[in-house]
């Protein structure tokens, strides 16, 4: 599960994070509601667990050409409430900042599925993320530095 978690989460080319960087604040939030004895707990996190938990027993999956997060479509919408608590929670303390370049990279991310929705068909099994390989500068590709459930094709 650990593994299956990270490439939910993490991994560059299928990761919910790199598609939409507001979920990094989902712990914030979770931890904030959680110190609040918040109700959400008991519905929505109630219906959040099973459904990951039916997901993360496999060990990776592949949303072929489809966006990353299209498994998460169904519970996206009772995540917003966390993420939103860890957005004002960021947004009135020191790390301002931070959750301003969450939401910027958001909303660039967002503007690029609307503007140019084939940088976001993932060529399956490459490693690589078509649009974040747009972001390049110069030869150096960036996104080598995250992880991935595939190895990059070795260039002879």
């Amino acid at each position: 599960m650990p593994d299956s978690a990270l490439g939910f989460t993490l991994d560059r080319q299928y990761g919910l994070l790199w598609h939409n960087p507001l979920f990094f604040l989902l712990p914030v939030g979770l931890w904030s509601l959680w110190k609040k004895r918040s109700a959400w707990w008991r519905g929505e996190a109630a219906v959040i667990a099973p459904y990951l938990g039916m997901l993360l027993v496999y060990r990776f999956w592949s949303a072929g050409w489809a966006p990353a997060d299209r498994f998460l479509v169904p519970i996206a919408p009772l995540l917003w409430l966390p993420v939103y608590e860890g957005l004002i929670g960021m947004w009135n303390s020191r790390v301002k900042a931070l959750a301003g370049a969450l939401l910027a990279g958001s909303l660039l991310v967002a503007g690029l599925h609307w503007q140019e929705p084939k940088l976001f068909w993932m060529a399956e099994g490459t490693g690589f993320n078509p649009w974040m390989d747009s972001l390049t500068v110069g030869s150096h590709s960036w996104q080598k530095y995250l992880p991935s459930a595939f190895s990059p094709p070795h260039k002879p």
